[in-house]
């Protein structure tokens, strides 16, 4: 400014920031920005115009050869303006108006065979913190096959249900893709580990997006986290279902189930603040509410701030793999790809 080069700080760089906010909005996160047109302007007006001189009183020819170049630009495109015969009063057409992106669609993908082919409910239960799980399945076993039932009647019959296996085969990962194949997103589902090195590789249980099913008061997604996912022994589906072949239409058994533990629902706004979404585990006597839920439903991974105490000092192990089991509060995080974006903005 002192050399009166310019008398403000306007530059492309710093104006750019001025659209920033609508352009997130509108089409998402700002993926492949970059300061290419400006960085190019410098070579074509800078770099190419001071080789074109003889490196002396170069300011003079600099301008002259740029001044020269953008009148044959400007003959260049009147000539082609009168080739094309079009008439000054010509109105160019008018572009549709485009509308915001819109999530795309996920595609369930499962590995043709289980990570592990046998683990007892013992194993799920200490090692994947899969508490009561074979209540829980009682539960999900007797709803598939009396989907009317209140709730009082599914517990009795859950509590009745005789379950002919105690092994499962168990996965260890979720993936997703799109409309193409490529895999988009993963939910990865590992207990404690010990690698061949002899170092613990901690547990990891992702949260994941659930559909719920479009209801008045509900907009149809909750978070969840998975603890394990399984299958039902194709060798008992017909004992425990034995109509099953005469009416298909009425029960139909999931291909893969997970065992999950919830959180409570999203709210309908979100913090006025800071504009992200609270959710915190969902509690019943002090307890983590729990359920197995056909992997059908899940949506895609999600990912969770915690939610720390203001003025509280966090737990010294506090760890990627142990912020879900030490607070109970999270923010979703809604820039962890562009379909959560859009679905959460």
């Amino acid at each position: 400014m002192d050399l009166g080069v310019r008398d403000n700080f306007n530059v492309p760089k710093i104006h750019s920031l001025l659209h920033y906010s609508s352009s997130i909005r509108l089409f998402g996160t700002t993926d492949n920005y970059n300061t290419e047109q400006t960085e190019r302007l410098h070579i074509d007006f800078t770099k190419d115009a001071y080789r074109a001189t003889n490196h002396k009183d170069e300011y003079y020819q600099m301008t002259t050869w740029i001044e020269r170049r953008e009148k044959l630009q400007r003959h260049a495109a009147f000539i082609k303006w009168r080739q094309e015969q079009h008439s000054p009063t010509t109105v160019p057409p008018q572009r549709p108006i485009s509308r915001p992106p819109q999530p795309g669609v996920r595609y369930l993908k499962m590995t043709r065979n289980p990570t592990l082919r046998r683990v007892s409910f013992e194993d799920i239960t200490y090692n994947y913190g899969a508490l009561d799980f074979q209540d829980h399945l009682g539960d999900f076993l007797a709803h598939l096959r009396e989907p009317e039932a209140s709730g009082r009647a599914l517990r009795r019959l859950g509590e009745n249900t005789l379950i002919p296996f105690h092994h499962v085969p168990v996965f260890h990962k979720i993936k997703f893709t799109d409309k193409d194949g490529t895999i988009v997103d993963s939910v990865q589902i590992q207990p404690e580990q010990v690698d061949r090195h002899g170092r613990i590789i901690p547990t990891r249980f992702d949260t994941v997006l659930v559909w719920t099913g479009q209801q008045p008061d509900n907009p149809g997604r909750r978070i969840a986290q998975v603890h394990v996912v399984f299958q039902i022994p194709t060798s008992v589906i017909s004992q425990m279902f034995p109509s099953l072949s005469s009416c298909v239409a009425q029960v139909q058994v999931p291909t893969h189930l997970a065992y999950i533990e919830w959180f409570n629902p999203i709210p309908t706004t979100p913090d006025r603040n800071h504009g992200l979404y609270k959710v915190s585990r969902s509690l019943s006597q002090g307890r983590r509410r729990a359920g197995i839920i056909s992997v059908d439903t899940i949506v895609s991974s999600i990912h969770l701030f915690p939610r720390l105490i203001p003025g509280a000092s966090p737990p010294e192990d506090l760890t990627s793999f142990s912020v879900l089991e030490h607070c109970q509060s999270f923010y979703i995080n809604p820039f962890s790809d562009r379909d959560i974006f859009l679905l959460f903005s």
